[in-house]
């Protein structure tokens, strides 16, 4: 590849006064108005660039950089990578979501369960002691041998007193608003199980002697709803926190059921 130090014939030292001579010198050579040889003309021009160049002093450095380039091509060396240190591991913060009132108090739930599993046992078993109770229920002549009285109020505070018999007799007892007399003999039908009087009569009376015990009315729908309360409590598939609900109601309804029991 020819300089443009060649194209001037000049050496690369070459001072500026010498490029501008050679310049000059090789411009008149060169130019069309001298000699039409068409070689000649494209030298004139490759003259003309190579002065553009050199005759600037911050453009003829850069040239020179660019040939010292040229003839000194970079040696591929390999280059020894250095060991890449393992970093250590980064610790991430999981973002854990709001912990619930099971996750919170596990062990006072545990202990509430704990408690309520029996006590549920106790009353799906009451709840279903019902029915068969009522269904075995026979008729039998009893003897009264007690009387008492007792009154209770309807229709707001003190008001409307009504007053209702407590018969004992020699198999039970059994409460109505009529009075038997003590000694007198009467058709009772009375279940086998938890001793209640379903239907109280005189052997000579057509009509029977209303009595007031858990099966009449609509009392019986209390040891109904506790059965059904208690067995959810008992599903452990159940939500806990409904489970509890349930099992705290239940109690509740225990108490209620177990007191008609005792007094009626």
């Amino acid at each position: 590849m020819t300089t443009h130090y060649q194209t001037l014939e000049l050496s690369e030292q070459a001072t500026a006064d010498d490029i501008r001579r050679a310049y000059r010198r090789l411009v008149l050579l060169t130019h069309p108005d001298r000699t039409p040889d068409p070689a000649a003309h494209a030298r004139y021009l490759r003259v003309n660039e190579a002065y553009e160049i050199l005759h600037n002093a911050q453009r003829r450095a850069g040239y020179d950089a660019l040939l010292w380039v040229r003839r000194h091509p970079p040696a591929f060396r390999p280059v020894a990578v250095a060991p890449a240190h393992p970093m250590p591991p980064r610790r991430v913060q999981v973002r854990r979501p709001p912990m619930s009132l099971q996750e919170r108090y596990a062990p006072q739930y545990a202990l509430m369960f704990r408690w309520l599993r029996p006590v549920m046992l106790l009353a799906v078993l009451l709840s279903a002691s019902l029915p068969f109770d009522w269904g075995l229920a026979q008729l039998h002549p009893e003897r009264v041998v007690g009387l008492n009285a007792g009154v209770y109020y309807t229709g707001g505070r003190y008001r409307d007193a009504h007053v209702y018999f407590m018969h004992q007799t020699d198999r039970g007892r059994f409460d109505s608003d009529s009075a038997v007399g003590v000694g007198e003999i009467v058709l009772v039908r009375r279940t086998p199980l938890w001793s209640k009087a379903l239907h109280v009569r005189r052997p000579a009376a057509r009509r029977p002697i209303e009595t007031a015990t858990i099966y009449s009315g609509l009392a019986w729908l209390v040891p109904l709803v506790l059965g059904l309360l208690a067995g959810l409590t008992l599903w452990t598939r159940l939500n806990q926190d409904y489970r509890l609900g349930l099992g705290l109601c239940s109690v509740l309804l225990l108490g209620l059921t177990v007191y008609q029991m005792l007094h009626h």
